[in-house]
């Protein structure tokens, strides 16, 4: 039998056991018996209870049964919740921060307001879901009469982990899903109007039918997605990375997209001309090259001289940009994947959130960039929260660099100049860093960084 989701929106209905801290504790003190396969354990079961406002952090509530259980406010920051029985729960303006609900069962629960950044929900079900009960007739009828499925308004899960969740029908308006990965992720006919899905990992999700309006996906991954009948109007797909093909499957009326800009060969020299002009007079004659939301994939720019240019949501996937002058430019939320950037100078250069995954580098010019004038100014390089997976960065200058929260796995550093570089937060898993001079530079937080 089909079940389907509980609403919150009425509830006077039902009558919810208040549950004191001291009786989660008692329960919790069994339960981790329970867990870990020791006599006298006792799965915690609080079921249609109300456990708002308390303090259940770290606790380890894997396979636990909190079925329509009140979650107002709780605090579950770093708590496990594997397999827990979620269905219909209420984490309304729940913390959950640094949870582990991989898994779990949360059909027809509110996450309304929650706050799940850089929590895990691999394979967890937020599907929907009607709570039934039986007359006295003993026919099953609803409890409720609304059923909105699992609702995500106004939820933070950023930087979550979401791989493989079944999401179909979600109700997931004005949510953000910033940096957060949702490879796989069944989003069949979810309403995710005005989400904003900035730098998220949507490889292979499924997203049929799906009402994406007004969706904000820069930076966003959305390789192999599936896009059949999806609703994308007014979205933002500028510096997502997707192909483009997949977009004709899709209603895209009013949507942000790169601009092409074909014949770029013949307006290339005055394009050059005039931003020369532009430099050379402080701003007064010619004009800034302004390349930003345009598709410039694969065009031939070796040795120009475009410092200070803009190229923020553009695409220069596989762009030969070797020996250019790029300094101070900004390439936010750019499109480089396989960009040819050897000896490139790009001093002050801005790339937060650019993809230059596969990119090479080596060679190149990254350290900070100074201007001397009545007083001396000093830019440094802005790689922050930039991908830069499997790219090559050997023998570069990445002397004071801002590389925080970049993923750099796979990244080849062999031999770079990488001091006073601030490396916090980033993810380094695999990196190589032989021979690299790593002086003064900052790692905290860094993950599966290893500079042996």
């Amino acid at each position: 039998m089909a079940i389907k989701s509980v609403s919150w929106m009425d509830e006077k209905k039902l009558d919810w056991r208040k549950v004191s801290q001291d009786e989660v504790d008692e329960a919790y003190a069994l339960h981790k018996l329970f867990v870990n396969g020791k006599s006298g354990g006792k799965r915690m079961n609080f079921s249609m209870a109300d456990l708002s406002y308390l303090n259940l952090s770290k606790y380890d509530l894997s396979n636990s049964e909190l079925t329509g259980c009140r979650l107002h406010e709780t605090n579950l920051n770093e708590a496990i919740l594997v397999s827990a029985n979620l269905f219909s729960a209420d984490f309304r303006k729940a913390r959950l921060r640094g949870a582990d609900l991989s898994k779990a069962d949360i059909r027809g629960a509110s996450l309304r307001g929650a706050d799940l950044t850089g929590s895990t929900m691999v394979e967890s079900d937020l599907r929907d879901g009607v709570m039934l009960k039986s007359d006295k007739r003993g026919n099953l009828q609803r409890i409720f009469e609304d059923s909105d499925g699992a609702q995500l308004q106004n939820a933070k899960i950023r930087h979550a982990d979401l791989t493989g969740a079944k999401m179909s029908n979600a109700f997931v308006i004005q949510t953000d899903l910033t940096d957060t990965i949702l490879k796989g992720v069944k989003f069949i006919r979810a309403d995710l109007r005005n989400a904003n899905l900035t730098g998220s990992n949507l490889e292979g999700a499924d997203l049929s039918e799906a009402n994406l309006d007004g969706a904000v996906f820069s930076g966003a991954i959305m390789l192999g997605a599936v896009l059949n009948g999806t609703h994308m109007a007014g979205a933002n797909l500028l510096g997502a990375i997707l192909d483009y093909r997949d977009l004709k499957k899709a209603d895209i009326t009013n949507a942000l997209l790169p601009t092409q800009m074909d014949g770029l060969e013949g307006k290339l020299r005055d394009i050059l001309i005039n931003h020369a002009k532009w430099v050379d007079s402080g701003g007064r004659d010619g004009e800034q090259a302004d390349f930003s939301r345009h598709d410039l994939r694969d065009k031939d720019l070796r040795r120009v001289n475009l410092g200070t240019a803009k190229f923020e949501y553009s695409v220069l996937a596989g762009c030969n940009f070797s020996a250019a002058m790029l300094v101070m430019s900004d390439f936010g939320f750019a499109d480089m994947r396989k960009a040819d950037l050897k000896q490139a100078d790009m001093r002050g250069a801005k790339f937060s959130r650019a993809n230059l995954s596969g990119a090479d580098l080596t060679g190149a010019r990254l350290g900070p960039m100074s201007i001397r004038g009545t007083m001396e100014y000093v830019w440094p390089t802005d790689l922050s929260l930039s991908r830069l997976t499997g790219s090559i960065l050997r023998g570069a200058d990445l002397s004071h660099v801002n590389f925080e929260g970049a993923n750099l796995e796979g990244a080849d550093l062999r031999d770079a100049d990488l001091n006073g570089a601030n490396l916090r937060d980033s993810f380094c898993k695999g990196a190589d860093f032989r021979g690299a001079n790593v002086k003064d530079i900052d790692i905290r937080g860094a993950q599966k960084i290893d500079l042996e």
